[in-house]
C-alpha cells in the first residue's frame, strides 16, 4: 500500500531481455527516434501494464513508476476523482518542471486540482491515469510506433496523442525524484536510462554535423514555410492557451517511493 492506496506491482522488463522480447510485439521503427535497450525495456514494461489493465475491465488505471515522489495531495485527488465525469484518454499527474502549453481554462476540477488540456510535449511517464479506451488501442495495436513512452502518450508527434483528450493536473501531485532540487545525484532516483541516452545524443550530434549544406537549407526553408502557415493557428493559441511550468504540489509532506527491481505499479 502507498499513500493508503492499494496497488498491484508488475515486474518491469530489463534492458537485457528487452531486445529478445521486442520481436514478439508489433513495433514500427520511428523516422526520428531510436530507443536504447533501457528505453525499449521501459516501453515494453508499460505495454505489459496496459495489457494487464485491459484484462481487469476497469475504466481507468493509475500507473506509477518506481522512482516517483508524491505529495499527500495525490490521495486527496483520487478520493475526489469520481466526482467528475471524466471523458479523456490520459491525465498527467506528474510534472517534469519544464515549460508546457496548456489550455487557459481547466476542463475539470477535482480534489483541489485543475485538469487542463495539454497541447505540447511533456516528458516523463512516472505517474499518469490511463483510460480503458486508449489502453485497448495501445494494447491491441498491430504496430506501435517505437517511441519513448512519454512521447507516445504526451507528444503531438504520436498518433495516440489527442490534445482534446490529454490532460495535465495543476498543480501536479507527483514528480520524478531526480527532478527535485538536491536530489539529482541521489542513487535511489538515478535513472538507468541516462548513460545510454547521453551516448545516443552525442552520436546524433555527430550525425547532424555531417549533414549536407543542401539538406540544411531545405530544412530551413520548410521551417519558414511552416511558420507562415501556422500564423492563424498561433493567433488562436495565444487567445486560448498559455505556456507555463507546472508546479509540484510540495506544500505538504512528500512520500518518497523506490524499489530495487524497477517495477511498475498500477491500481
Amino acid at each position: 500500500m502507498c499513500h493508503g492506496i492499494d496497488f498491484e506491482r508488475i515486474a518491469a522488463i530489463g534492458k537485457e531481455e528487452a531486445p529478445l522480447l521486442a520481436g514478439t510485439v508489433g513495433l514500427r521503427p520511428h523516422e526520428v527516434y531510436s530507443l536504447t535497450d533501457g528505453e525499449l525495456g521501459c516501453f515494453l514494461s508499460h505495454l505489459k501494464t496496459w495489457r494487464k489493465f485491459v484484462e481487469t475491465g476497469e475504466e481507468q488505471c493509475l500507473i506509477l513508476e518506481d522512482d516517483f515522489v508524491a505529495s499527500c495531495s495525490l490521495r486527496h485527488f483520487l478520493n475526489h476523482f469520481h466526482e467528475i465525469k471524466f471523458n479523456g484518454d490520459t491525465i498527467r499527474l506528474e510534472t517534469y518542471l519544464i515549460r508546457v502549453c496548456l489550455k487557459n481554462r481547466p476542463a475539470y476540477r477535482a480534489g483541489g486540482m485543475a485538469l487542463h488540456n495539454l497541447y505540447s510535449a511533456h516528458w516523463g511517464a512516472a505517474a499518469y491515469i490511463l483510460s480503458r479506451t486508449l489502453a485497448v488501442r495501445l494494447a491491441e495495436s498491430p504496430e506501435l510506433p517505437l517511441l519513448p513512452v512519454d512521447h507516445l502518450l504526451f507528444d503531438p508527434i504520436s498518433p495516440f496523442f489527442d490534445p482534446r483528450r490529454a490532460f495535465q493536473a495543476v498543480p501536479a501531485p507527483c514528480v520524478q525524484g531526480d527532478r527535485l532540487p538536491g536530489q539529482e545525484d541521489d542513487i535511489i532516483y538515478k535513472s538507468d536510462l541516462t548513460p545510454a541516452r547521453d551516448v545516443k545524443r552525442q552520436v546524433s550530434k555527430q550525425v547532424a554535423g555531417r549533414q549536407s549544406l543542401l539538406w540544411r537549407m531545405r530544412r530551413e526553408i520548410l521551417r519558414v514555410v511552416n511558420q507562415i502557415r501556422n500564423i492563424p493557428p498561433r493567433i488562436v493559441e495565444r487567445l486560448t492557451r498559455h505556456w507555463t511550468v507546472v508546479p509540484f504540489s510540495a506544500n505538504e509532506p512528500n512520500t518518497r517511493h523506490s524499489s530495487p527491481d524497477h517495477s511498475i505499479s498500477f491500481t
